[in-house]
C-alpha cells in the first residue's frame, strides 16, 4: 500500500499538469481568436464610417439627382457605370463592389486588405432611367438583422448597405478570372465573399424586399457591415434641396421683383394667382 501512495501521487501530479496545459491552450487560443477579431474591427470599423460618409456626401452633391446614391460597381474597376447591367433598370436592387472612383475617394480596404462590398436600393440608385421619385416618405428595400433568427430587425427601409468581407473563409475561392487584373484583384462573384449564416446569404439579394445579416463573427461567417437609413441620408439631402430652392426663387424675385405664387397639389405645375401658401412650382 504504501508503494502505491506515491505513485498515486505523481499520477495526480501529472494529470493536474495535462489539464494545465490543455486549459492554458485553451486560453491562448481563444484570446488570441479574440485578439484577432479586436484588430480586424479596429481597422475594418474606420473604413466602413468613411465609405458611409462618402456616399452620403455624393448623395447630398448629386448635381443632377439629389438623393440619389451611384449604382455598384459591376467589374471591378471602381466605377458605377450606367451601362453595366446593374445600372441599366429602375427600381431593381443592386449589390456589387463599392465604386470608389465615381464617389471621389481613394480605394478603401477592410481589415484583410479586401476592398469593400455595397448594396443599394432600387428605387434610390442612379439608375440609367429614373422612374421613381425619392422623398422623406419613400423608404428603402432592405432589412438589417442580427441573425435569420431575430424576431426584432435592427432597421428596416434601409437604403443601402455596406460590407467588410474579411478574410477568406473555408469554401471561398477568390481567384482572379483570366485577363488584366483589376484594382481590387480576386473576382467579382459576391458568394466568394459575403457569407451564408443558416440557410440565408448576406451574398444573394433575391427579387424585392432583402435582409441582410450583421451576425457574430465564427469559423464560417466573418462579413462586418454598416448601413444607411432614411434618417442618416435625408436631413442632408434637404439641406441641399432647401439651398437649391431659396437659390432659385431669389432668381425669380431678381428678375421679376416679385415671388411667384404658391402652386396646389391638384396643378403642382402651376402658381395659383392669390395664393401664398401651397406647393412650389415643380416646373
Amino acid at each position: 500500500m504504501t508503494s502505491r501512495s506515491p505513485q498515486r501521487g505523481v499520477a495526480a501530479v501529472v494529470f493536474l499538469a495535462i489539464l494545465a496545459v490543455i486549459l492554458i491552450a485553451v486560453l491562448t487560443t481563444a484570446l488570441s481568436s479574440r485578439s484577432a477579431q479586436t484588430d480586424f474591427d479596429a481597422r475594418t470599423i474606420p473604413v466602413l464610417a468613411a465609405a458611409k460618409e462618402a456616399l452620403l456626401a455624393y448623395a447630398a452633391a448629386n448635381p443632377t439627382a439629389p438623393g440619389r446614391l451611384p449604382c455598384v460597381d459591376a467589374n471591378g474597376d471602381g466605377v458605377a457605370n450606367n451601362l453595366d447591367l446593374p445600372c441599366t433598370t429602375a427600381n431593381v436592387p443592386q449589390l456589387g463592389r463599392l465604386p470608389w472612383k465615381t464617389l471621389g475617394i481613394p480605394i478603401l480596404r477592410d481589415g484583410s486588405g479586401e476592398c469593400l462590398w455595397y448594396a443599394v436600393s432600387g428605387n434610390f440608385a442612379q439608375t440609367s432611367t429614373l422612374t421613381h421619385p425619392i422623398n422623406s416618405n419613400v423608404p428603402g428595400q432592405f432589412t438589417v438583422k442580427q441573425d435569420p433568427s431575430s424576431s426584432t430587425p435592427l432597421a428596416t427601409g434601409v437604403i443601402a448597405v455596406i460590407f467588410a468581407p474579411g478574410p477568406v473563409l473555408e469554401g471561398n475561392d477568390r481567384s482572379p478570372p483570366a485577363g488584366p487584373a483589376t484594382p481590387c484583384g480576386g473576382n467579382n462573384d459576391p458568394r466568394q465573399y459575403l457569407d451564408p449564416i443558416g440557410t440565408s446569404t448576406n451574398a444573394d439579394l433575391g427579387v424585392n424586399m432583402k435582409t441582410f445579416f450583421e451576425g457574430t463573427p465564427s469559423d464560417t461567417f466573418n462579413d462586418r457591415l454598416i448601413y444607411i437609413t432614411p434618417a442618416d441620408l435625408f436631413p442632408r439631402v434637404e439641406r441641399r434641396v432647401g439651398q437649391i430652392i431659396a437659390a432659385n426663387l431669389q432668381a425669380y424675385f431678381t428678375a421679376n421683383g416679385y415671388f411667384p405664387n404658391a402652386s396646389t397639389f391638384a396643378s403642382p405645375d402651376d402658381c395659383a394667382p392669390g395664393l401664398n401658401r401651397g406647393l412650389l412650382r415643380s416646373t
